[in-house]
């Protein structure tokens, strides 16, 4: 059983890692799209938006190459 910060609690059968990101859009991407700017945070925090699509590309591409 997994617990996260918030209290939430999960069963996972497969591997998995809990990541958040202080400044993400609904779009956690590194591509550079007018469309991102509809979200508030998008248009709020555009560099760090930015570094946040950087690094969950690369954490899930390190992901997949551990796990699978």
């Amino acid at each position: 059983m997994h617990v996260d910060a918030d209290g939430f609690e999960a069963t996972f059968y497969e591997p998995h890692e809990c990541i958040r990101y202080r400044y993400a859009s609904h779009l956690l991407v590194p591509l550079r799209l007018r469309s991102k700017r509809l979200f508030r945070m998008e248009r709020r925090h555009p560099d760090e938006c930015w570094a946040s699509g950087r690094k969950s590309l690369a954490d899930a591409l390190r992901f997949v190459g551990e796990c699978w």
